[in-house]
């Protein structure tokens, strides 16, 4: 795992985007005009011009947006969208399907409500073979104060080893997944044991999965914290049976996100529809 800072007065942003998409492009398992990417889109929709321009396919980017206002925005300009919240799409989505990349630019901090269903999500079998990328507002997330608190021990430590900032809410989230990823959705525990699992997990996935963490400033001086790791199947295969993600689905949290996946199964119909008509039209003499 790697880190850096983008701490840039003016443009620190569309610096942090550019080099995620460098790095997304780098890292994923496809040619990049045959991946499919599912990502957060907001009001601009700014991340859609630097995938394009790094040879992925306005037909493949599936924008996601709670914001019924935004997405009416974005179909205006010819974009496909989905209107439901993004984790809901995830564990809605066709599991036959492959998506290549996943962007979950959250504008909120490391919250429970996100962050849980998010990590489950990631295991579904769509997503098996697919870039992950997650963007989290430092701060306003007191309602992982606990876990947060229950995993000091082991980000000081990796602050020691490592130079990493112990405050750091992507490697946080990295510490949940990959914990999801061997255990199968065991509860975190305060034990010495668990520690030493959670320890060896880490050291575990860590090489396979290559996580780059980043960093940087908004211009209300506020921190976001950001990681993106590589696709799980082209690194440790073994974990995809069919049992393993059983385990999890049927965890608390994955009973929890699937609640909201088959309304959104109808809207990713819907969108997939006009994905298909828009390739159609493409392709017309």
């Amino acid at each position: 795992m790697s880190g850096s800072n983008l701490d840039y007065k003016f443009g620190n942003k569309n610096q942090w985007r550019r080099r995620l998409w460098n790095q997304i492009r780098a890292r994923c398992a496809v040619p990049t005009r045959d991946a499919i990417v599912l990502y957060l889109a907001g009001k601009d929709d700014l991340d859609r011009k630097e995938a394009i321009r790094r040879g992925f396919l306005p037909k493949n980017m599936i924008a996601v947006d709670r914001d019924p206002r935004a997405i009416r925005s974005l179909r205006a300009n010819g974009a496909i969208g989905i209107n439901a919240n993004f984790c809901d799409v995830m564990a809605g989505w066709n599991r036959t399907r492959d998506v290549h990349v996943v962007l979950a630019d959250f504008c909120c901090g490391f919250d429970v409500s996100v962050v849980l269903p998010l990590a489950v999500a990631i295991m579904m079998p769509s997503f098996g073979n697919c870039v992950i990328a997650a963007n989290f507002l430092r701060g306003r997330d007191s309602s992982s104060n606990w876990y947060r608190e229950q995993q000091a021990p082991m980000m000081q430590e990796l602050s020691r080893c490592a130079g990493y900032d112990p405050k750091h809410r992507g490697l946080f989230f990295w510490t949940l997944y990959s914990g999801l990823l061997i255990s199968g959705g065991e509860e975190p525990s305060t034990t010495r044991e668990y520690e030493e699992r959670v320890a060896n997990r880490y050291q575990w996935c860590a090489p396979r999965l290559n996580p780059l963490l980043l960093t940087y400033r908004s211009t209300a001086n506020q921190t976001f914290d950001s990681i993106i790791w590589s696709p799980l199947s082209r690194a440790i295969p073994h974990v995809l049976t069919p049992e393993f993600r059983g385990q999890v689905i049927n965890s608390i949290a994955g009973r929890n996100l699937t609640e909201g996946a088959p309304s959104a199964a109808r809207k990713i119909a819907a969108a997939l529809a006009h994905r298909t008509m828009y390739a159609d039209r493409m392709a017309a003499p």
